[in-house]
């Protein structure tokens, strides 16, 4: 169960730090 907790947890982080580099990319 601790493996779920932990996938979904890199799965929003993945997904946080792209957003993060998206809104660079338009700001840039």
């Amino acid at each position: 169960m601790m493996g779920n907790v932990v996938h979904l947890f890199c799965g929003f982080i993945r997904g946080f730090s792209q957003s993060l580099i998206g809104a660079e990319q338009n700001l840039g």
